[in-house]
């Protein structure tokens, strides 16, 4: 497992793809905190296939819903708008052999990873560390992952509603697996029937999720991030 130093996300990707020739076959796909007409050169020069939402004040974004520009860094974009449920998309690449849908699925197959991640920052530690040592770092990591794997299994062996959009509380059953899991399993307690039973009974609980749905991102710091920039809708920004 590797780890930087920065928490430039930019710059730790270039850290991670050093040995460029082992992502020779691969698309890379980014979110728009990682727009950058600098890490689009790096890539194109790098011989690397990248797919990158952009934010809608883009200049290089055009009528055409699939189009090429040149960026002020003199590299060869391939810049495609769509809509879903009434909400635009603007997507970089460059990818040029690949229809717009097929372009349009890789991106939103992303969108489990983001849950992933949102799942593991907000049920674990993993954001606010107090471990120092690379070991324990690494130690830390992993027992999460193991934690988050326990998770989804005990979710996927759970699926009884037929209700699509009934989801687990994962944070529910992760302070069960914490609490009540762990310590059965740490104490060699028996996993009988009845146990798992109650247990299943107690921290699986149902929230109700439209899919499609979305929520205004915010920042704290406003004016430090691209969320206040966008209202200045005369100032198109190049990608930053």
């Amino acid at each position: 497992m590797d780890l930087v130093k920065t928490k430039n996300e930019r710059s730790a990707f270039i850290n991670f793809v050093k040995n460029k020739d082992e992502f020779k076959n691969n698309i890379f796909v980014f979110d728009r905190g990682y727009v950058s007409d600098k890490l689009f050169k790096f890539m194109d020069n790098s011989d690397l296939m990248f797919i990158c939402r952009i934010r809608e004040d883009c200049k290089h974004i055009t009528d055409d819903n699939d189009n090429i520009v040149i960026s002020d860094e003199g590299v060869r974009l391939r810049i495609i708008t769509y809509t879903i449920n009434n909400k635009s998309y603007y997507i970089a690449t460059n990818v040029y052999d690949y229809t717009l849908e097929l372009i349009k699925n890789i991106y939103h197959d992303r969108w489990k990873v983001e849950e992933y991640f949102k799942f593991m920052k907000k049920n674990t530690n993993l954001a606010k560390m107090n471990e120092k040592r690379v070991d324990d770092i690494n130690k830390t990591i992993i027992c999460q992952l193991i934690i988050s794997q326990i998770t989804f299994l005990i979710v996927n062996l759970s699926k009884n509603i037929k209700d699509d959009e009934l989801i687990v509380n994962k944070s529910i059953l992760v302070d069960g697996i914490y609490g009540k899991f762990l310590y059965n399993f740490i104490k060699n307690i028996k996993f009988t029937k009845y146990f798992l039973l109650n247990f299943i009974d107690v921290y699986i609980q149902y929230v109700r999720s439209s899919s499609g749905r979305s929520f205004k991102h915010t920042c704290k710091r406003a004016n430090y991030r691209w969320y206040f920039k966008k209202h200045f809708k005369n100032n198109k920004s190049v990608c930053v």
